[in-house]
C-alpha cells in the first residue's frame, strides 16, 4: 500500500462513481480538501480517499472519507486509520489545536471514536449552499 496526494485527474472520475454507487452526494471537484490523501495498492488502485480543510493555527476539518463498498472491511479499517493518523499530523504542522469531522453514518462515526474523537452533537443535518 502507498499513501499519494490526492489528484484530480487520477482520482476524482472513479471518486464519482463510488459515491454515486454509495448513494451519496458528490463533492464538486472544485470544492474538496486543498490537502487530501490517497491510499493506493501498490499497482495504483484506489483504496480510500479523505481530505481535510485547515484553518490555520486553529482547526482542522476531517472530511469526504470514501471507499468503495465492495473491498474488504477489515482492510478499509486499517487503511482509513492510516489516511486519518497522516490528515492529523498535517493539521499539527499547521498549528492546528482541534480536529473536528461530521456524519450521520454511524460506522464512520464508530470509527472518529477509536480514532479518539468525541461526539459533540447527535442528530443534526448540515446545509451547503454554492456560491
Amino acid at each position: 500500500m502507498q499513501i499519494v496526494r490526492y489528484s484530480q485527474p487520477k482520482h476524482y472520475d472513479l471518486m464519482l462513481k463510488l459515491w454515486k454507487k454509495r448513494g451519496w452526494q458528490p463533492c464538486p471537484a472544485d470544492s474538496l480538501p486543498r490537502y487530501g490523501l490517497v491510499a493506493e495498492e501498490d499497482d495504483g488502485k484506489f483504496i480510500a480517499y479523505m481530505g481535510i480543510y485547515i484553518d490555520e493555527g486553529s482547526i482542522g476539518l476531517i472530511g469526504w472519507a470514501l471507499t468503495d463498498p465492495d473491498d474488504n472491511l477489515i482492510q478499509k479499517d486499517k487503511v482509513l486509520r492510516v489516511l486519518y493518523d497522516n490528515l492529523k499530523d498535517k493539521a499539527k504542522e499547521h498549528g492546528c489545536r482541534m480536529l473536528f469531522s461530521f456524519t450521520d453514518i454511524e460506522s464512520w462515526g464508530n470509527r472518529l471514536e477509536t480514532y479518539g474523537m468525541i461526539p459533540t452533537e447527535k442528530n443534526i443535518i448540515c446545509y451547503v449552499a454554492r456560491i
